[in-house]
C-alpha cells in the first residue's frame, strides 16, 4: 500500500483470505525473493501512474511467482487504516488485523469492558500492546487491530479478543402470535392484497429490499391491490421512476401506493392502510409480507382486529421449518435426528451438521472427510451467504457473522444440456404448488441470475414433483415458499426449504397472471445508470418485444428496474425459441449506447422581423383553408415589427384583421392585401406586393427579415426568390426537400417498386407505421388492396391536411372508381384504435421547428371522425410518450429539417403508429403553441375549432367574452380565451389559457356559450307562388341555366362543376348558360366552353359570363336583352334550387313572362331538408313530416338535434352505438360524419346548423361488392331517365352512376315507393329520391329537392342516348392534359 508513490507501514502484508473475501492482514510470510520482485513491480507501477494520493496492489502467487490480480488505486485500501493506526500509536509493534461481526446484542461498551477485564484492551498513550476496535457496528461489521511485541503474540491477542465477542442467545419470549389470524388464498380473485415486502434486519440489504418491493408493483391489479414502497436512500428517485412506469403501463392508480418516506412500514404506513380498509367496508383485504415475524405481527394486530387477513405462516411453524437446521442434526448431538428426518424420512439431503462454534466447525469438517465444505447460515437468507472453505485454518477464521451455520459436503452437480448445473425449484402458496411446473434456478456461484422452465429429464422432474408433494403434505405450510433440489447422480437432493417470499416467486406469479400458457425466462441484469426505464421500454417497443400485461402474448417486461443498481426481467413467448429471441432483443436494448442529447424546445429567432404568408398548398380544396390559413399567424405578429400578407376581396378576412389590429396593437402598415382574385394566396402576390415588400426591407437596412410561409411551394418560390439578394431568409425547406420528405408517401413503399424500402424504413426502421403502400393509379390501388389482404382500408392523399380527402373503403370495386383528385395517395389498413379515458381516439402529435420541439412537446389531437378539432394536453402515458419522442428524434435526425413540421400518431394496443407526416409546413398546433409561448408560457392550454354563426361578428363575440370575464387580453390578463382565427359562418380557432388544464377546458365550454346565435324566424317575402312552371324536358322553352349553389354549399369546385355540366345540355341556338369565370373558373371554364361550342355546335351568344361577380350583379342586362330580342319565344330560368334571394333577383324576368323551373318556397320549407324524415328529439311524441304525409315508408331510425344535449340524448336512444350526423340542409353527402362516443358528440359544433342523428344500417351489396344505393330522379311529379340507377359512393364521395344492379324485386319496390312519395309530395321542380338496401328491403335515405350532380348525366342520356346503357363517373384529369 502506498501514499503518493511511497510505501505505507511495513510495506508487504498478507491478506487473510476466507474464500474469496479478505478477513484482515498480517505480517507477510512471502520469502525475500518474492517480496523483492513484488516491490520492484510496485515501483515500476507507481512510476508509471504517478499517483498523488493513496492506493495499493494485490498479488496472488502461482508456482512461487507473483501475479498482479487487483489494482486498488485512487482510494484508501482497508489496510491503510491499521497500518496508519500502528504508525500513530505503536510504530515498532507487531500487528494482526482482522474482521469479525459483533453479535447484534453486544454493544461496543460491553465489549470494551470485557476486553479491559481480560487485560487485552489497547489504551492509546497508556499501553504498548493490546487490541483496539477500528470499527464496531453490532450485528453488521467490526474491524480490530492487535498490537504486540511479536507477531505470534499479536495472533494470540486476536484469539482472546474473539472470546470477548461471543454472546449468549436467550430463548425468545413467546408473545401472542395471533395464530388464529385469517389466511387468504393469494391467487384468489376477491381479496385486495396489501404488499409489505421488506426483509428483516438480517437481510436488510438495501438492494434486496428495494428489488423485492419493486417486483411487488408488477403484481398489482389495477384499482384493487396496494403496495408499501420504500423511498429512502437509493430507493427514492429510482423507485419513484419505476412506480411511474408501472402505473402507466399496467394502468395502476396513484392511490395504489403507500410511501414509507424513509421510515419503516410500522412508522409510516399504518394510517394509510387503515384509511384504505375503512373506506371499503365491502371488500376483504390481505396483508402480504415477505415473511411473518413477531415484529410484523405486533404491528399488524391493529389490522387483524379490523378483519384484515394475513398471507403467511404462523410463528410456531416458522420456528420449525424456517431455517436450514431443519435438514441436519447438530454436530454436538450426533445421535439426534434432524427435523426433516423425523417428519419426512427418506428424503435425500447433502451430508452436513449444524455448527455454532469454531470447534464444532472443525469437528464437522473432520466428519465430512476433511474435504472442502460449504457453510450456509441457518437463517433463510439468500444464497449469497454461502461460503466454500477448504482447510482448518480458514475454518478457524470464520466469525459466524449471522450465527450458527450448516457445514455441508459439496456434491458434484449434474449439468443440463447447456452445461448449467441443474437446480430445480417448486414454488408454493399454502400447500398448493403454482407456476408452470418445475423451474430451473440458474446460479453463477452464489448469485441467482435466472429462472426458466426445467431442462432436466422427465424422470428427474417426476421425482422432484413427488418429493415436493410429500414435503408439502408433511409441512402443511400456509404462506409462500419454495423447495429447491439439485441433481446429483441423476437423483434429486433437497438443498433448501425457503419459507418466505423470495425473488423467484414474483416472476412465477407474474407469469401465472399474464402468460399462464406461455413459456417464460426470468433473469437479472443491472441496467446502465444512464438508461432510464422509459427509454428502455421505448427500445423494446422499437424491436416489437415490449410485453404489455393484458395485451401482449409475447415479449419482455421489467419486473424491477433501478438503473445502475439492479434490474430483473421476464421474457414470455409461445416456445423457448421465441423466448430466447425476445430476451436477446431486450439485452441488445439494454446494451445499446444512450444518446445523451435529446430534442430541445425552441422558438423563433426574436432578432428577426418576420413576413408571414399563410398560403394554402395548391392541393388544398376547402374554402375554409383558403381564408383561415393566412389568418392563423396574425396572433403571432409583434406590433410594429412583423408583417402579414392576406387575401383581398374578402370582407370577413379584413374584419378579422381589424379585430387583431385593435386587440393586439398592430398598425395599418403591417398588412398587405392581395387583389383576392386567385385561389392560392402565393399566386396572388404580384409585382405590386413584391415591390412594397422590397421597399420595407430596403428602408430598414439594419434589420434582418425572414419570410415565413405556411409551406414552401413552387408558387412561393416564384416570387420569394426575388428577395435572396436582399439577404432575406426563408423559414422553411427547399422545394426539393419537400418533394423528398414533405408528404405521407415517405411512410410506405410504392406498390410499383416493392423492392425499394420506404424512406421511413431507411432512416427509422424501428418506427411503426400502418400496413400500406403508395399508389398513383387505380391499378396501383387494386394491387395494394390485394397485397394488404384486409377488407377495410383507408385512402389518404399524400399532401392532404386536416383530414381532407380521407376515404374509408370496403371493397375492391370502390377503389376502381377512385380518381385521385388530390394526386398521389397511400392505401393503408384501417386500424382498431386505442381510446383516451374519456372515449376520444388517442392521437398524440409532436411539432418541431428545425428539428427541435415546439411548445410542451406532445399534445393530443381532439379528433371528431377523421378531422381534428383542436389540441389538448396529451393523456398518453410516459412510456408511450417516451417512445414517440424517440421516434421523432430518429426521424428528424434522418430528414434534417430547416423549418416547421410535425408527426401525428395513432395508438393500437398501447403502441404508437406513425400515421401522418406533416413535414415541410406549419401544422395547426404550431400557432396555439407559439401564441402560448409568446403571451403565457407557463399556462395550461386547450385549443379547439368552432364555426362561428354566420350572423355573429368577431367584435360582438369579443364583447360577449369580455362581459363573461373570459377574454384573454395579451399583456393584461394571465388567463382567458383568444380567437386565433374568426371567419363568421366559415371557421374559427380558439385558445383557452388557464392555471390548470381542467380550468382551460372549462373556459372552452364558456366560450362556446358565447358563440351561440339566436336564429330569428325568416320573414316571408312575396314568393311569386303563381310563377309559370316550365316542363324542363319540353322542346319549346329556351332554358337559361343559372347553376350556382347558395352560401351553405359554396364550394368553388362544386359550383364550377355544376355550371360546366349545364353546358352539355345546351341545345344549339336555343338555350343559354350563365357561367363563372373567376378564380380557377376563368381559364378552365373558357377552355371547356370552347370545347362544347365546337363539338356540340353552340354559338358564342349562348353564354353569359359573370366576370367574377354573382349572376345577380352581372347577368341581368344580358338576360333581359336575350328575352327582349326574341319576343316570339318562351324562356325558362333553371336554377339549381329556388331561394328567396334567387326569386328576388328573378322577379324582373318573371314580370317579362319568363318561367322558372323549380319548387315554391312553402313546399321547400316542408321537404327540402332531411328533418322531413325524423322527429325532433326534443318532442318524441310528434310524428315526422314524412310519417304524417306518407306513413309506412322505412327510414333509418334517427332524430333531429340542434344542441349537444339533444345529440347525447339521441345517441342514447339509438343504443349508444356509432351514429351518423347529417346536416338538415340538403348539402352534399360530404357533410356526413360518423361518430362513435359521447366525447366526440360533445365536440361537434353544428357547422351548418341542426343535424339528423341516425343509426348506421349495414348495407346490402351488389354482385360486385359495392353497397346498393338506388336513386330515382324526377322533374315535377314525373320520373325520368332509364329506370332506377345506382349511386356509386366511396365513403362520402359520389364517384359514379349506373343502371341499377339490384334485384328486380328490390327495384320494383323502390319504383312503387317513389311513386307514392311523388304523389304525396307533388313537387314542381327537379329532385331525386335515394334508397339504400338493408336486409333486402329499400330504406329511404335522402330526398334531394334540387338539381344535383346526378341530374346532368341522366338528362344528357335522355337527350342523346335514351335507348342505350350509360355509366357516369368522376375522374380528375391530369393538370397537363387539356380537353
Amino acid at each position: 500500500h502506498y501514499m503518493k508513490g511511497s510505501l505505507v507501514g511495513e510495506g508487504l502484508v498478507d491478506q487473510i483470505m476466507v474464500g474469496t473475501s479478505y478477513m484482515g492482514w498480517r505480517r507477510s510470510v512471502a520469502g525475500k525473493a518474492l517480496a523483492k520482485t513484488i516491490f520492484r513491480y510496485v515501483e515500476i507501477l507507481t512510476q508509471g501512474i504517478q499517483p498523488n494520493g493513496p492506493g495499493g496492489f494485490d498479488f496472488l502467487v502461482v508456482d512461487g511467482l507473483p501475479i498482479l490480480t487487483d489494482v486498488n488505486t485512487g482510494r484508501f485500501n482497508g489496510a491503510h487504516y491499521p497500518k496508519l493506526f500502528r504508525e500513530l500509536y505503536a510504530p515498532t509493534a507487531a500487528f494482526y488485523c482482522w474482521k469479525h461481526k459483533p453479535p447484534i446484542g453486544l454493544t461496543a461498551w460491553t465489549f470494551w469492558e470485557r476486553m479491559k477485564t481480560a487485560g487485552i484492551a489497547f489504551l492509546p498513550g497508556q499501553t504498548k500492546t493490546g487490541v483496539f476496535p477500528l470499527t464496531y457496528l453490532k450485528g453488521l461489521s467490526g474491524l480490530y487491530i492487535a498490537l504486540a511485541d511479536t507477531h505470534e503474540a499479536a495472533y494470540d491477542l486476536h484469539l482472546k479478543c474473539n472470546e470477548c465477542l461471543t454472546w449468549e442467545v436467550k430463548p425468545r419470549q413467546q408473545k401472542k402470535t395471533y395464530s388464529a389470524f385469517r389466511r387468504a388464498e393469494l391467487l384468489g380473485k376477491s381479496a385486495c392484497r396489501i404488499w409489505v415486502q421488506g426483509p428483516e434486519t438480517e437481510f436488510n440489504r438495501r438492494r434486496t429490499q428495494i428489488s423485492l418491493a419493486a417486483q411487488s408493483l408488477v403484481l398489482l391489479r389495477p384499482g384493487i391491490d396496494v403496495a408499501v414502497l420504500p423511498d429512502n436512500e437509493i430507493g427514492q428517485e429510482l423507485m419513484c421512476e419505476f412506480w411511474d412506469f408501472c402505473k402507466d403501463v399496467i394502468g395502476l392508480n396513484e392511490d395504489q401506493i403507500i410511501w414509507t418516506h424513509g421510515k419503516s412500514p410500522e412508522e409510516s404506513a399504518s394510517e394509510a392502510i387503515k384509511a384504505i380498509v375503512q373506506a371499503h367496508p365491502d371488500k376483504t383485504f390481505t396483508l402480504v409480507p415477505d415473511v411473518v415475524t413477531p415484529k410484523f405481527l405486533n404491528w399488524a394486530k391493529q389490522f387483524l382486529d379490523m378483519g384484515v387477513a394475513v398471507f403467511g405462516d404462523e410463528l410456531e411453524w416458522l420456528d420449525v421449518y424456517s431455517n436450514r437446521g431443519t435438514m441436519h442434526c447438530s454436530v454436538s448431538d450426533l445421535s439426534a435426528k434432524s427435523t426433516l428426518e423425523s417428519h419426512i424420512p427418506g428424503i435425500r439431503v447433502p451430508r452436513g451438521y449444524v455448527c455454532a462454534t469454531t470447534a464444532e466447525l472443525l469437528q464437522a469438517f473432520e466428519l465430512l472427510g476433511s474435504q472442502p465444505v460449504q457453510l450456509r447460515p441457518l437463517a433463510p437468507s439468500s444464497r449469497n451467504s454461502r461460503l466454500v472453505l477448504g482447510n482448518p485454518v480458514e475454518l478457524q477464521l470464520y466469525d459466524f457473522p449471522v450465527g450458527a451455520v450448516c457445514c455441508e459436503e459439496i456434491l458434484p452437480p449434474d449439468l443440463a444440456g447447456d452445461g448449467i448445473p441443474i437446480c430445480a425449484s417448486v414454488s408454493y402458496t399454502g400447500r398448493q404448488t403454482f407456476g408452470s411446473g418445475i423451474t430451473d434456478l440458474l446460479y453463477i456461484d452464489k448469485l441467482l441470475l435466472g429462472i426458466r422452465p426445467s431442462m432436466a429429464s422427465e424422470e428427474f422432474q417426476d421425482a422432484v414433483w413427488q418429493l415436493a408433494g410429500q414435503l408439502l403434505q408433511a409441512m402443511k405450510p400456509k404462506g409462500a415458499g419454495s423447495l429447491e433440489f439439485m441433481s446429483a447422480g441423476g437423483q434429486p437432493v433437497l438443498t433448501d426449504i425457503v419459507t418466505r417470499f423470495s425473488q423467484q416467486h414474483f416472476p412465477k406469479l407474474f407469469h401465472e397472471m399474464h402468460g399462464r400458457d406461455a413459456v417464460f425466462f426470468y433473469w437479472v441484469f443491472t441496467p446502465p445508470a444512464n438508461l432510464d426505464v422509459w427509454t428502455f421500454w421505448s427500445r423494446l417497443t422499437d424491436r416489437n418485444v415490449a410485453f404489455t400485461p393484458g395485451r401482449s402474448s409475447a415479449g419482455v417486461f421489467p419486473m424491477s428496474y433501478l438503473k445502475g443498481i439492479s434490474g430483473t426481467f421476464i421474457a414470455i413467448g409461445a416456445d423457448s425459441e421465441q423466448v430466447a429471441a425476445v430476451r436477446a432483443a431486450a439485452e441488445e436494448a439494454l446494451r445499446e449506447p444512450v444518446l445523451e442529447e435529446e430534442l430541445k424546445v425552441v422558438s423563433f429567432n426574436e432578432a428577426e422581423r418576420r413576413i408571414w404568408i399563410g398560403s394554402p398548398r395548391p392541393e388544398y380544396r376547402r374554402e375554409a383553408q383558403r381564408y383561415s390559413l393566412p389568418l392563423r399567424c396574425m396572433a403571432l405578429m409583434r406590433p410594429n415589427k412583423d408583417y402579414v400578407i392576406l387575401p383581398g376581396g374578402h370582407d370577413d378576412t379584413r374584419h378579422f384583421w381589424e379585430f387583431c389590429k385593435e386587440t393586439l396593437g398592430f398598425s395599418d402598415d403591417q398588412v398587405l392585401f392581395t387583389k383576392g382574385d386567385q385561389l392560392v394566396l402565393d399566386d396572388g402576390i404580384d409585382d405590386e406586393i413584391v415591390a412594397r415588400l422590397k421597399g420595407i426591407v430596403a428602408s430598414n437596412p439594419t434589420d434582418r427579415f425572414s419570410l415565413v410561409p405556411y409551406s414552401v411551394t413552387a408558387s412561393f418560390t416564384r416570387w420569394a426568390a426575388q428577395f435572396q439578394d436582399l439577404g432575406v431568409t426563408v423559414v422553411g425547406e427547399t422545394n426539393e426537400w419537400v418533394q423528398n420528405f414533405g408528404h405521407k408517401g415517405i411512410l410506405h413503399r410504392h406498390v410499383s417498386s416493392l423492392g425499394e424500402p420506404s424512406l421511413v424504413e431507411k432512416i427509422a426502421p424501428g418506427v411503426r407505421v400502418a400496413k400500406g403502400y403508395t399508389c398513383d393509379t387505380v391499378d396501383d390501388l387494386v394491387q395494394a388492396y390485394r397485397l394488404l389482404q384486409i377488407k377495410n382500408v383507408v385512402i389518404k392523399p399524400v399532401y392532404g391536411a386536416e383530414g381532407d380527402g380521407i376515404l374509408f373503403i370496403e371493397d375492391e370495386e370502390q377503389l376502381r372508381m377512385y380518381d385521385f383528385p388530390m394526386g398521389q395517395v397511400v392505401l393503408e389498413e384501417e386500424l382498431a384504435l386505442d381510446k383516451a379515458p374519456d372515449g376520444m381516439v388517442l392521437s398524440p402529435a409532436v411539432h418541431y421547428m428545425k428539428g427541435s420541439l415546439v411548445g410542451e412537446g406532445l399534445v393530443d389531437q381532439i379528433m371528431v371522425g377523421t378531422s381534428y378539432m383542436g389540441w389538448r394536453r396529451s393523456v398518453a402515458g410516459k412510456a408511450l410518450a417516451k417512445t414517440i419522442f424517440r421516434y421523432v428524434e430518429i426521424l428528424t435526425q434522418g430528414i434534417q429539417p430547416n423549418g416547421p413540421g410535425g408527426f401525428d400518431f395513432l395508438v393500437v394496443d398501447g403502441l404508437p403508429i406513425l400515421t401522418d407526416v406533416n413535414t415541410g409546413r406549419f401544422n395547426g398546433a404550431h400557432y396555439p403553441k407559439l401564441f402560448r409561448e409568446l403571451y403565457a408560457p407557463t399556462a395550461a392550454f386547450y385549443c379547439w375549432k368552432h364555426k362561428p354563426p354566420i350572423g355573429l361578428t368577431a367584435w360582438t363575440f369579443w364583447e360577449r367574452m369580455k362581459t363573461a370575464g373570459i377574454a384573454f387580453l395579451p399583456g393584461q390578463t394571465k388567463t382567458g380565451v383568444f380567437p386565433l382565427t374568426y371567419l363568421k359562418g366559415l371557421s374559427g380557432l380558439y385558445i383557452a389559457l388557464a392555471d390548470t388544464h381542467e380550468a382551460a377546458y372549462d373556459l372552452h365550454l364558456k366560450c362556446n356559450e358565447c358563440l351561440t346565435w339566436e336564429v330569428k324566424p325568416r320573414q316571408q317575402k312575396k314568393t311569386y307562388s303563381a310563377f309559370r312552371r316550365a316542363e324542363l324536358l319540353g322542346k319549346s322553352a329556351c332554358r337559361i341555366w343559372v347553376q350556382g349553389p347558395e352560401t351553405e354549399f359554396n364550394r368553388r369546385r362544386t359550383q364550377i362543376s355544376l355550371a360546366a355540366q349545364s353546358l352539355v345540355l345546351l341545345r344549339p341556338g336555343i338555350d343559354v348558360a350563365v357561367l363563372p369565370d373567376n378564380e380557377i373558373g376563368q381559364e378552365l371554364m373558357c377552355e371547356f366552353w370552347d370545347f362544347c361550342k365546337d363539338v356540340i355546335g353552340l354559338n358564342e351568344d349562348q353564354i353569359i359570363w359573370t366576370h367574377g361577380k354573382s349572376p345577380e350583379e352581372s347577368a341581368s342586362e344580358a338576360i333581359k336583352a336575350i328575352v327582349q330580342a326574341h319576343p316570339d319565344k318562351t324562356f325558362t330560368l333553371v336554377p339549381d334550387v329556388v331561394t328567396p334571394k334567387f326569386l328576388n333577383w328573378a322577379k324582373q324576368f318573371l314580370d317579362m313572362g319568363v318561367a322558372v323551373f323549380g319548387d315554391e318556397l312553402e313546399w321547400l320549407d316542408v321537404y327540402s331538408n332531411r328533418g322531413t324524415m325524423h322527429c325532433s328529439v326534443s318532442d318524441l311524441s310528434a310524428k315526422s313530416t314524412l310519417e304524417s304525409h306518407i306513413p309506412g315508408i322505412r327510414v333509418p331510425r334517427g332524430y333531429v338535434c340542434a344542441t349537444t344535449a339533444e345529440l347525447l340524448q339521441a345517441f342514447e336512444l339509438l343504443g349508444s352505438q356509432p351514429v351518423q350526423l347529417r346536416p338538415l340542409a340538403p348539402s352534399s353527402r360530404n357533410s356526413r360524419l360518423v361518430l362513435g362516443n359521447p366525447v366526440e358528440l360533445q365536440l361537434y359544433d353544428f357547422p351548418v346548423g341542426a343535424v339528423c342523428c341516425e343509426e348506421i344500417l349495414p348495407p346490402d351489396l351488389a354482385g360486385d361488392g359495392i353497397p346498393i344505393c338506388a336513386s330515382v330522379s324526377y322533374t315535377g311529379r314525373q320520373t325520368f331517365g332509364s329506370g332506377i340507377t345506382d349511386l356509386l359512393y366511396i365513403d362520402k364521395l359520389l364517384l359514379g352512376i349506373r343502371p341499377s344492379m339490384a334485384s328486380e324485386e328490390f327495384q320494383d319496390a323502390v319504383w312503387q315507393l317513389a311513386g307514392q312519395l311523388l304523389q304525396a309530395m307533388k313537387p314542381k321542380g327537379a329532385g331525386s329520391l335515394e334508397f339504400m338496401s338493408a336486409g333486402g328491403q329499400p330504406v329511404l335515405t335522402d330526398i334531394v329537392t334540387r338539381f344535383s350532380q346526378q341530374h346532368f348525366p341522366k338528362l344528357f342520356h335522355e337527350m342523346h342516348g335514351r335507348d342505350a346503357v350509360f355509366f357516369y363517373w368522376v375522374f380528375t384529369p391530369p393538370a397537363n392534359l387539356d380537353v
